[in-house]
């Protein structure tokens, strides 16, 4: 089950770079999709990111990802 207060790969990374006010932020496609509340689906490489080779990574976070980011599709298709 999805909690509400978890978020999709995408919105998390939306929010958090907005929160950091990046140089070329007119620029990102996931800036303006996070302000403009528009989903944004972003999948990462198994071994290809950076993010595995983070120390607290594991892959039931990377799992847990993956099934937020499907439970918004699903939101999203069924509206």
């Amino acid at each position: 089950m999805v909690r509400a207060t978890e978020s999709a790969l995408g919105e998390a990374l939306g929010r958090t770079l907005l929160q950091r006010n990046p140089p070329h932020r007119d620029y990102s496609l996931l800036c303006a999709a996070y302000a403009a509340r528009m989903p944004f689906t972003a999948h990462v490489t198994i071994g290809g990111d950076i993010g595995h080779f983070h120390r607290m990574s594991t892959p039931g976070h990377w799992a847990r990802q993956r099934i937020l980011t499907f439970a918004c599709w699903l939101k999203l298709v069924s509206e």
